[in-house]
């Protein structure tokens, strides 16, 4: 069974966007054979044009969903996302064990203008440029989704596949799908290892990415066992091995941001910038690590943010 990454399960927005950059299938021969002979149409092999700013976002890929604690949806990351000007970044280790850095690992590279060209025109073979689709997988629960979506020609894209790669995929996937399934399983697989397969000079060096805002969440932790009618439930107690910190700031966490509604839970929500984040030394703590403040036990999500990402959730 092929597993996918876990990140980030929320829908990106994508504007429609002025085109201001044109690639096609003139840049050298393509991953995977372009449609030819009569089938083939101006669409599936003319120009591609994609907008051109840093915080354009072309093309991404995310790998999410299931069954998941609120905590790592608020958490959850796409696995790669390819900017107008090249910008590549892309999400690293990022398990959900307690040992896991709270932090996840986030690199960055470049495209040459061939490497867009290159990776457009798979993601044009692989059915992403063309109309919105969702691939369903009957009597099957509690699974990842793979969710790609496309800014190209002035015109947003989005294509889904929940248990995409799953093991009795090809059993269970509705008829005459598992072609278009497997193109997509195969561009996800492309997109999370550009250097596999796009030609040398492509890609560029890796190197840390540097997030100008994190989205920081923090939750009071409450002991359900001891409520008792309309009682309020008193503050959960740390394990005699969890990491326990004092909370850094002044204020009480329940004025630290905004509140995000999120089904009960009380989470409150605040944008950082990275001076902040390592003030609350956000950098050196667990997904296990839990913060004190008075009586109480509360835990912090970091979510930094992507180039075309801004703010807080209102809900989730």
């Amino acid at each position: 069974m092929r597993c996918h990454r876990v990140t980030t399960a929320g829908a990106v927005a994508l504007a429609v966007l002025v085109a201001g950059c044109t690639v096609g299938g003139t840049s050298g021969p393509s991953p995977t054979p372009m449609a030819t002979g009569p089938s083939a149409t101006p669409a599936e092999t003319g120009p591609i044009s994609h907008a051109t700013g840093p915080t354009d976002l072309v093309l991404q890929a995310t790998s999410g969903g299931g069954l998941l604690p609120q905590s790592m949806r608020f958490a959850e990351m796409p696995n790669v996302s390819i900017y107008g000007d090249g910008r590549v970044v892309m999400l690293g280790s990022h398990g959900g064990g307690p040992e896991d850095p709270l932090l996840p690992e986030l690199t960055e590279t470049r495209l040459t203008a061939d490497g867009m060209a290159r990776i457009l025109q798979a993601a044009r073979e692989a059915g992403i440029l063309g109309p919105d689709r969702h691939y369903e997988l009957p009597d099957v629960y509690d699974l990842w989704t793979v969710w790609f979506t496309a800014t190209t020609d002035g015109k947003p894209h989005r294509v889904s596949a929940y248990a995409l790669g799953f093991e009795d995929e090809a059993r269970l996937a509705a008829p005459g799908e598992m072609e278009a399934r497997k193109k997509l399983d195969a561009l996800y697989g492309q997109l999370v290892d550009l250097r596999a397969w796009l030609p040398a000079g492509a890609v560029g060096a890796d190197s840390a990415y540097k997030p100008v805002e994190t989205r920081v969440l923090v939750t009071p932790l409450l002991d359900w066992s001891t409520a008792v009618g309309d009682a309020t439930p008193a503050p959960m107690k740390p394990r005699a091995d969890q990491e326990v910190r004092a909370w850094p700031l002044v204020d009480p966490p329940e004025a630290f941001g905004a509140a995000v509604g999120a089904h009960g839970e009380a989470w409150y929500c605040a944008l950082l910038g990275p001076d902040e984040v390592t003030a609350l030394g956000l950098g050196t703590a667990t997904k296990d690590t839990r913060w004190r403040a008075g009586e109480s036990l509360y835990q912090v999500v970091a979510r930094p943010l992507l180039p075309d990402e801004s703010g807080c959730p209102t809900s989730i």
